[in-house]
């Protein structure tokens, strides 16, 4: 999931949008399904476990994110797992009043 999507995409409905079917097919080419259920269950059961562990790295980076003062410490001590371009937009919108009031 990590290498398909971009936190720029927005929010996750946006996400699965545009890549929800890339995403599913990935999983359903790398793994072979033993149970037999239909596949609409299959991919339904994916994409929430996805959203799940998008939120769960979402709010990690928050956390991380959270742990500097500054904006030039968080950029001089990016994420490992995130890409640069993903890092500025998350810390712009960590910052962002919109964020602020949702949290």
């Amino acid at each position: 999931m990590r290498t398909t999507i971009s936190f720029r995409d927005g929010n996750w409905q946006k996400i699965v949008l545009k890549h929800g079917e890339a995403m599913w097919l990935r999983v359903r080419d790398k793994f072979e399904v033993l149970n037999r259920l239909p596949e609409y269950k299959l991919q339904g059961f994916l994409i929430s476990t996805m959203q799940r562990l998008f939120r769960l790295w979402k709010a990690r980076l928050h956390v991380f994110y959270s742990s500097y003062d500054n904006d030039k410490d968080r950029l001089s001590n990016q994420p490992e797992d995130i890409e640069l371009d993903d890092w500025k937009h998350l810390m712009e919108y960590f910052g962002s009043d919109e964020f602020k009031v949702t949290k």
